[in-house]
């Protein structure tokens, strides 16, 4: 029955912790378009349709691969292998993320002036880069605070960051707004690229607590077994999720319909792309009031 009540309370947490954050995403969203303007909210769309293959190939699964094999290991009692699957699903982490990172700095231009046709998007991109290492940490811990059974830690993780990104935005476009457009999507992405960073450091702290308190050390370490056993049982989770991932994020970046756009227009046509940000912007900021009720309808259920 405290299984079943655990399990309940869990859930409910993070139904309602999502639905809470959707809300503010939400009236936050609605803000920021308010205040930057539509061109802007067109480019920043530009720049997220990166965004969102660069997070896909940083995570790579690890967050589901980490639940289970830690969740597995302590169903078997076994703390050193629990220990030993986070150690490994960190090192996993950095290893995706930094090479997703490097890829996404070093082909900015590229991506910015060749793939979605506006210069104005290096900048941010290089700026977003940064921030894959810390996005797929952070990927970590949730999937080991979702092992343990304490899903409040990895919420209030997530709180901590909508916040912290919020206020960073609004002391940047203070300073940059007034270089216009490329300023304004400049200061969204950095204040999205440092709010990232502190809450993976957040987690990070949540979760060494948390170990010392409830996943101490064994007296007896196969250090060398361990390792092995706990990457291969990683990767035999991760991997696969991560390539079918992989195929379902590149065919929604490829039918992104600015990107699409852009690459028909192709580049140094600066008055169709300023057009097209400009007719693209109020679509971009409307998504997610649209689809906030559904959401919450599936929080629900």
């Amino acid at each position: 029955m405290n299984r079943t009540k655990k399990f309940l309370t869990d859930g409910l947490i993070l139904a309602l912790s999502a639905v809470f954050m959707r809300t503010v995403g939400v009236s936050w969203n609605a803000y920021v378009s308010n205040t930057v303007g539509a061109e802007s909210m067109g480019l920043l769309s530009l720049v997220m349709s990166v965004y969102g293959f660069s997070v896909t190939f940083a995570c790579s699964g690890v967050g589901l691969g980490v639940t289970r094999t830690v969740s597995e290991a302590l169903g078997r009692g076994d703390r050193t292998e629990a220990r030993g699957a986070l150690f490994a699903a960190l090192g996993y982490a950095l290893i995706f993320g930094g090479v997703a990172s490097s890829c996404v700095f070093m082909g900015a231009e590229f991506i910015g002036t060749s793939l979605l046709g506006d210069i104005r998007t290096v900048k941010s991109i290089r700026l977003l880069a940064l921030s894959m290492a810390p996005i797929a940490l952070c990927s970590v811990f949730g999937g080991y605070f979702n092992a343990v059974r304490r899903v409040y830690k990895s919420a209030l993780a997530s709180i901590f960051e909508q916040f912290v990104r919020m206020g960073a935005c609004i002391v940047l476009f203070s300073f940059l707004l007034p270089k216009g457009v490329e300023g304004a999507c400049i200061a969204i992405v950095a204040g999205g690229t440092v709010a990232e960073c502190l809450s993976s450091a957040a987690a990070g702290v949540l979760c060494a607590f948390d170990m010392r308190r409830h996943i101490k050390k064994n007296e007896k370490t196969r250090k060398g077994i361990e390792w092995r056993s706990s990457v291969r049982a990683l990767t035999a989770v991760s991997l696969p999720i991560a390539a079918s991932t992989y195929v379902r994020s590149a065919l929604v970046t490829h039918a992104h319909p600015k990107s699409v756009k852009a690459k028909r227009i192709i580049p140094r046509i600066s008055p169709c792309i300023l057009r097209n940000a400009w007719q693209y912007g109020p679509a971009a900021g409307a998504l997610p009031g649209i689809t906030y009720g559904r959401f919450c309808i599936l929080a629900r259920s």
